[in-house]
């Protein structure tokens, strides 16, 4: 059941609720967005795991393969759950995927090795979170339409404002208990996920009904061209057998009793076609609307995964590091507030527009932390960073949202994902690979830096000449 509109015999259309048991919706998603490990705890990732990376000396290709598997992951479960979702719930989904993300995070506080840490922090948490972020994203487009970017923003204001204090949390538990104490309190915090994900309920329960307008007159062509559409099914329903189909079934029995049988090849070639919805990946793949969102949370995440290695190479201490991470929170967390109260205004440029401004900012701020050393300015650049990634994570399925059909989106962002997989997979290994054989994270850092700028670039010639076709179909 989709949030697409539908109109009834009775004079009314059925709509997203913007509210209602939306809201409700609106905490869970809420809840399974703090409480994802990748999202509150992401930016201490190196903080939490900075020794164990030691003892088991997993240097930056080690360490870039782990995060290229968690996106392959990630990729591949938020894949799945769109052809899932045609056979599964969503909440049964979001069950599913939160169990995972726990089975995840309480393993990790076990591990001894590469591999173990890989199944379970890598693999089976980042699974798990594939199914969730997707379904999360999913229903809250389903029960918000005209407020869709202020329920979004405030979901993810209140993920912003968890990683903001999570360093804080992550510097106090290290001390007192060590990171596998710290796994403990975060495993606790997770399992928030299974109670939001109970939560959540189909749509269709909870549509709104809205009046049409041309009651008397459009109410009639209505009804009779649903007639003539009952009429044409009814006929199509009732078999009728012609001599065609006996000469059919005769060359049929011929070509079996010859031995002639269709190819497996073309029939799992067909089953994989509308396993992945292939009408739709052809026209969606190659657009920035698809792959615009996982090459900017690509370069961002791996960015912000490395720059506390980085500041501990520039030989900052624990609480200077502590201070910058929770800067970019603070940052990011004034980016969706201000999106919360500037949502019916910034609704007007759309999604497109409003993501290539935060890329453009990401890129600036980027470039001024690997030139400008001075403790101060680095992080009042941190800070302002933060807004580039508020756009980045709340502006993501929006993006994708605004590109294709109602009913296609949990498919488009299943795509959209997995695209962000296979280039994590590829580009994560080797920039790592760059930064070990340099010995320095500058290179590697422009390397992402310059990958953010082929993305403005093609987004910004797509939008013109999608805004010069709009002009010349108009002109018509």
């Amino acid at each position: 059941m989709t949030s697409e509109e539908f109109v009834t015999k009775k004079g009314y259309k059925l709509v997203p609720p913007d509210g209602g048991y939306g809201y409700v919706i609106l905490v869970a998603a809420s809840v399974n967005f703090v409480s994802l490990t990748p999202t509150m705890f992401g930016v201490c990732f190196g903080m939490i795991f900075n020794d164990l990376f030691t003892k088991l000396k997993m240097g930056a290709t080690e360490i870039s393969l782990l995060t290229g598997l968690s996106a392959l992951a990630v990729s591949v479960s938020a894949f799945l759950a769109g052809p899932l979702l045609k056979v599964m719930s969503r909440r049964k989904l979001a069950l599913l995927g939160a169990v995972l993300l726990n089975a995840g995070v309480f393993g990790a506080i076990f591990v001894n090795s590469m591999a173990q840490l890989i199944a379970c922090q890598g693999l089976l948490q980042f699974f798990g979170y594939g199914f969730l972020y997707n379904v999360s994203c999913t229903i809250l487009n389903e029960y918000f339409l005209e407020k869709r970017l202020f329920a979004m923003s405030i979901a993810q204001t209140l993920s912003a404002a968890a990683a903001m204090v999570a360093p804080m949390i992550v510097s106090w538990s290290m001390a007192e208990y060590g990171f596998r104490g710290t796994l403990i309190v975060i495993s606790a915090i997770n399992l928030q996920t299974i109670v939001a994900s109970a939560l959540l309920q189909p749509v269709a329960r909870h549509m709104k009904k809205e009046v049409l307008e041309d009651v008397h007159g459009g109410f009639l062509c209505i009804l009779m061209e649903m007639s003539i559409n009952d009429l044409k099914n009814k006929v199509l329903e009732t078999p009728v057998i012609k001599s065609n189909d006996i000469e059919d079934a005769d060359d049929l029995f011929n070509e079996k009793k010859q031995g002639v049988k269709l190819s497996i090849a073309n029939i799992v070639i067909t089953w994989i076609k509308e396993f992945i919805d292939w009408p739709l990946f052809k026209k969606f793949a190659l657009t920035c609307g698809c792959l615009g969102g996982p090459v900017s949370f690509f370069v961002d995440s791996n960015f912000v995964f490395f720059l506390a290695q980085y500041l501990y190479d520039l030989k900052w201490d624990n609480d200077q590091v502590k201070w910058a991470l929770a800067l970019i929170g603070f940052g990011d967390i004034a980016g969706r507030i201000l999106l919360i109260f500037s949502s019916s205004w910034l609704k007007r440029l759309g999604s497109h527009v409003i993501y290539v401004a935060g890329l453009f900012i990401a890129i600036v701020t980027k470039l001024g932390m690997l030139w400008i050393t001075d403790y101060t300015w680095t992080l009042a650049i941190v800070a302002v960073m933060g807004l580039s990634r508020c756009t980045i994570g709340v502006l993501y399925p929006m993006v994708v949202a605004d590109s294709v059909e109602p009913d296609q989106f949990p498919s488009a962002m299943g795509i959209s994902m997995m695209m962000f997989g296979i280039l994590a997979i590829i580009m994560g290994p080797a920039v790592g690979a760059i930064r070990d054989a340099t010995g320095n994270y500058t290179i590697m850092f422009l390397i992402m830096i310059g990958l953010l700028i082929v993305t403005v670039v093609a987004w910004i010639i797509e939008l013109l000449r999608g805004k010069r076709k709009m002009s010349s179909i108009e002109g018509r």
